[in-house]
Protein backbone atom coordinates (compact mmCIF):
# COMPACT_ATOMS: atom_id res chain seq x y z
CA UNK A 1 0.00 0.00 0.00
CA UNK A 2 1.79 3.16 -1.49
CA UNK A 3 1.04 6.50 -0.46
CA UNK A 4 -1.97 8.57 -1.35
CA UNK A 5 -3.24 5.28 -2.93
CA UNK A 6 -6.92 5.11 -2.31
CA UNK A 7 -6.31 2.00 -0.01
CA UNK A 8 -3.71 4.29 2.03
CA UNK A 9 -6.31 6.73 2.93
CA UNK A 10 -9.11 4.09 3.58
CA UNK A 11 -6.83 3.08 6.19
CA UNK A 12 -6.01 6.75 7.42
CA UNK A 13 -9.75 7.29 7.20
CA UNK A 14 -9.83 4.25 10.87
CA UNK A 15 -7.22 5.87 12.37
CA UNK A 16 -9.06 9.46 12.07
CA UNK A 17 -12.49 7.49 13.34
CA UNK A 18 -10.23 6.65 16.41
CA UNK A 19 -8.60 9.74 17.28
CA UNK A 20 -10.83 11.34 19.95
CA UNK A 21 -9.38 15.18 19.52
CA UNK A 22 -10.30 14.90 15.68
CA UNK A 23 -13.42 13.55 15.96
CA UNK A 24 -14.21 16.67 18.18
CA UNK A 25 -12.88 19.25 15.92
CA UNK A 26 -13.87 17.90 12.41
CA UNK A 27 -17.56 17.91 12.70
CA UNK A 28 -18.29 20.55 10.31
CA UNK A 29 -14.40 19.30 8.19
CA UNK A 30 -16.10 19.00 4.68
CA UNK A 31 -13.74 19.94 1.53
CA UNK A 32 -12.00 18.14 -1.22
CA UNK A 33 -8.31 18.03 -1.20
CA UNK A 34 -5.83 17.34 -3.78
CA UNK A 35 -2.55 15.62 -2.68
CA UNK A 36 0.24 15.58 -5.07
CA UNK A 37 3.53 13.92 -4.78
CA UNK A 38 5.72 14.97 -8.05
CA UNK A 39 3.10 12.86 -10.89
CA UNK A 40 0.94 11.27 -8.27
CA UNK A 41 -2.14 12.74 -6.83
CA UNK A 42 -5.08 11.55 -4.94
CA UNK A 43 -8.54 13.83 -4.10
CA UNK A 44 -9.57 12.85 -0.57
CA UNK A 45 -13.35 14.16 -0.27
CA UNK A 46 -14.50 14.65 3.52
CA UNK A 47 -17.42 15.06 4.96
CA UNK A 48 -17.76 15.98 8.52
CA UNK A 49 -14.41 15.16 9.19
CA UNK A 50 -14.60 11.74 7.69
CA UNK A 51 -12.93 10.31 4.50
CA UNK A 52 -16.03 9.88 2.25
CA UNK A 53 -14.03 9.02 -0.81
CA UNK A 54 -10.60 8.77 -2.03
CA UNK A 55 -9.46 8.65 -5.70
CA UNK A 56 -6.54 7.88 -6.76
CA UNK A 57 -5.21 8.74 -9.06
CA UNK A 58 -8.04 11.26 -9.51
CA UNK A 59 -9.60 11.81 -13.10
CA UNK A 60 -8.52 14.64 -14.74
CA UNK A 61 -11.09 17.39 -14.21
CA UNK A 62 -12.02 16.28 -10.76
CA UNK A 63 -12.96 19.28 -8.77
CA UNK A 64 -10.94 20.16 -5.23
CA UNK A 65 -11.06 22.68 -2.94
CA UNK A 66 -7.32 23.18 -2.19
CA UNK A 67 -4.45 21.06 -3.06
CA UNK A 68 -1.24 20.71 -1.18
CA UNK A 69 1.53 19.90 -3.29
CA UNK A 70 5.02 18.97 -3.02
CA UNK A 71 7.96 16.53 -4.24
CA UNK A 72 8.61 13.17 -2.98
CA UNK A 73 11.26 14.27 -0.93
CA UNK A 74 9.17 16.98 0.38
CA UNK A 75 6.59 14.59 1.86
CA UNK A 76 8.88 12.37 3.09
CA UNK A 77 10.33 15.33 5.23
CA UNK A 78 6.59 16.05 6.39
CA UNK A 79 5.35 12.84 6.91
CA UNK A 80 8.87 11.75 9.06
CA UNK A 81 8.39 10.69 12.65
CA UNK A 82 9.68 13.35 14.14
CA UNK A 83 9.93 16.18 11.17
CA UNK A 84 13.44 18.46 11.19
CA UNK A 85 13.19 21.79 11.70
CA UNK A 86 11.00 23.81 8.55
CA UNK A 87 9.03 20.44 7.95
CA UNK A 88 7.23 20.23 10.50
CA UNK A 89 4.29 21.70 8.60
CA UNK A 90 2.77 22.47 5.05
CA UNK A 91 3.28 26.10 5.60
CA UNK A 92 7.01 25.65 7.24
CA UNK A 93 7.94 23.70 3.72
CA UNK A 94 5.96 26.46 1.65
CA UNK A 95 8.03 29.08 3.30
CA UNK A 96 10.76 27.15 2.01
CA UNK A 97 9.93 27.11 -1.64
CA UNK A 98 9.44 22.80 -1.23
CA UNK A 99 5.73 22.64 -0.70
CA UNK A 100 2.35 24.41 -2.17
CA UNK A 101 -0.58 25.20 -0.80
CA UNK A 102 -3.31 26.56 -3.67
CA UNK A 103 -7.44 26.72 -3.97
CA UNK A 104 -9.68 27.94 -1.81
CA UNK A 105 -8.03 29.74 0.99
CA UNK A 106 -11.46 30.46 3.13
CA UNK A 107 -11.98 26.45 3.38
CA UNK A 108 -9.17 25.75 4.18
CA UNK A 109 -8.34 28.56 6.94
CA UNK A 110 -12.15 27.93 8.05
CA UNK A 111 -10.80 24.11 8.87
CA UNK A 112 -7.26 24.67 9.77
CA UNK A 113 -7.15 23.42 13.01
CA UNK A 114 -8.94 19.93 11.57
CA UNK A 115 -6.93 19.86 8.69
CA UNK A 116 -3.66 20.91 10.96
CA UNK A 117 -4.58 17.41 13.16
CA UNK A 118 -5.85 15.45 10.12
CA UNK A 119 -2.01 16.03 8.76
CA UNK A 120 -0.45 14.80 12.49
CA UNK A 121 -2.60 11.87 11.49
CA UNK A 122 -0.88 11.28 8.45
CA UNK A 123 2.05 11.54 9.71
CA UNK A 124 1.22 8.86 12.54
CA UNK A 125 -0.37 7.05 9.78
CA UNK A 126 2.59 6.92 7.36
CA UNK A 127 4.84 5.83 10.73
CA UNK A 128 2.62 2.84 10.92
CA UNK A 129 2.43 2.01 7.48
CA UNK A 130 6.75 1.61 7.15
CA UNK A 131 6.41 -0.60 10.08
CA UNK A 132 3.80 -3.05 8.78
CA UNK A 133 5.92 -2.75 5.69
CA UNK A 134 9.26 -3.97 7.36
Amino acid sequence: MGRFEASWFDALGAALARDPLYRRISGHFGARILFQEGDRAAIVRLESGRIAEAQAPPPLTAPWDFALRGDAAAWDDFLAPVPRPGCQSIFALAKAGRMRAEGNWLVLIQNLWALTRFLELMRAHAEAARHAAS
